[in-house]
């Protein structure tokens, strides 16, 4: 699959070789997210929704385009809603969707290089990825879908990718904060493990804080203070000079057991 062609996630289609490229499908799922992002925004925290119908994303599409078209044009492309909606998602959740995402981590790692106060940038850069997936109508359709069980064979299919996406990224980031400060992660902690615990926090604290918005005085600075406080625990906690090679489960053994009593 492209990694930069959103489109090429569209595999539901009944002729994916000619439909992936027209322009009526790409409106079909716009509108289809767009209505998504309606029914989150009737609710205050934003995590409820309902799948659209065939019905209001045609009558959506002729809103958009001032047409008249019929079923038809939905019916030519997908044989089922199911098809439809495994198609949306993987289309929503592709990789080259996230490009403010991507532009966050991008930034970071240039920011941090160089910034004179590491915390105050880890900070910063955690509150505009706060921004970038709240804001993300697929991030909060993802929390949904999770959150079934079982989760749907398609969706998981549109998952790897988004997450494999985020780890190369962000595995860039955290590199670099290694390189300068001269440390590196300890054997027993590889990075593809500590970016998916970065991004279990980040995404854990995000659900608590739409669920919960008060636990963090309505504030997305005071989340991103948390995330990045986070972040710099693990880090340092997952870490060593170069040159110390104990595992972190030895230093914590080393460090955190009880005395052995007499």
């Amino acid at each position: 699959m492209s990694s930069t062609d959103a489109m090429a996630a569209v595999t539901h289609l009944r002729r994916p070789g000619t439909q992936q490229g027209q322009h009526d499908t790409l409106l079909l799922l716009g509108v289809g997210l767009d209505l998504i992002g309606q029914a989150l925004a009737q609710d205050s925290y934003g995590l409820t929704f309902t799948w659209p119908s065939r019905a209001q994303l045609i009558k959506k599409y002729n809103m958009v385009t001032g047409l008249r078209a019929s079923k038809g044009l939905f019916e030519d492309r997908w044989a089922t809603m199911g098809d439809y909606y495994a198609d949306l998602f993987a289309w929503a959740l592709h990789p080259a969707q996230w490009v403010r995402h991507q532009q966050v981590a991008e930034k970071a790692t240039a920011n941090l290089r160089t910034a004179p106060s590491f915390s105050a940038t880890a900070r910063h850069a955690a509150l505009l990825d706060i921004q970038a997936l709240t804001q993300a109508t697929s991030f909060r359709i993802k929390l949904v879908l999770c959150a079934t069980h079982p989760i749907a064979p398609a969706h998981r299919a549109a998952l790897r990718p988004f997450y494999q996406a985020a780890r190369d990224w962000w595995s860039v980031v955290y590199e670099a904060v290694l390189n300068g400060s001269r440390r590196a992660l300890r054997p027993d902690v590889p990075m593809a493990e500590f970016v998916a615990m970065m991004t279990a926090i980040e995404e854990g604290l995000v659900l608590h804080y739409l669920s919960s918005p008060q636990s963090f005085d309505r504030s997305m600075e005071r989340l991103a203070e948390i995330l990045a406080t986070g972040a710099m625990a693990l880090i340092l906690g997952a870490s060593a000079p170069e040159g110390d090679a104990e595992p972190l489960s030895t230093l914590c053994d080393r460090l955190l057991s009880y005395p052995s009593q007499p």
